[in-house]
């Protein structure tokens, strides 16, 4: 008798007198019968989007196009695949504080809706180190800033 008063002080107030029956969870047939990528494409697309800064016996991983400014000195410093321990990048960042920067950027600029100011490219010339560009202090993709007048003037040779 306990059992059917428990059962009924639980689980009768979870059912709904004449409720409809749920209907079932939509599955994700759009997704299965997208074609999946191999393991080479997902490798390639991988590589492509990121390098490696190697140093000594470390490695971190930044996006390819986080990369501001690279000296000729410190080319062999970026690489395609990991080299050694992969460590985090601040963890890299203060180790190797002697060639490496960082510069925060805006969010516009992130966007390519805002260039980098042309003093802040000239510094990076003056110091000579690797830059890389950094949101929120984590390495950042910066889309190439896209003059809108050199836009127009495009579309007007396109258009002849």
């Amino acid at each position: 008798m306990k059992n059917t008063l428990l059962f009924l002080l639980v689980l009768l107030p979870l059912v709904e007198v004449g409720a409809e029956p749920q209907k079932a969870i939509p599955t994700w047939s759009a997704l299965a019968t997208r074609p999946k990528p191999t393991g080479m494409d997902f490798e390639k697309q991988f590589r492509n989007r990121y390098k490696y800064l190697v140093s000594k016996e470390f490695c971190t991983r930044v996006p390819r196009q986080s990369i501001l400014h690279l000296p000729d000195q410190y080319r062999e410093m970026v690489a395609d695949a990991p080299q050694g321990r992969q460590v985090s990048w601040i963890e890299f960042l203060s180790a190797n504080k002697s060639w490496l920067r960082h510069s925060e950027v805006t969010w516009s600029q992130v966007l390519a809706k805002q260039p980098l100011a042309k003093e802040l490219r000239e510094n990076f010339e003056k110091h000579g180190c690797l830059v890389i560009a950094t949101y929120q202090g984590g390495p950042v993709t910066v889309l190439p800033f896209l003059d809108k007048s050199v836009d127009s003037k495009v579309m007007e040779v396109a258009s002849e």
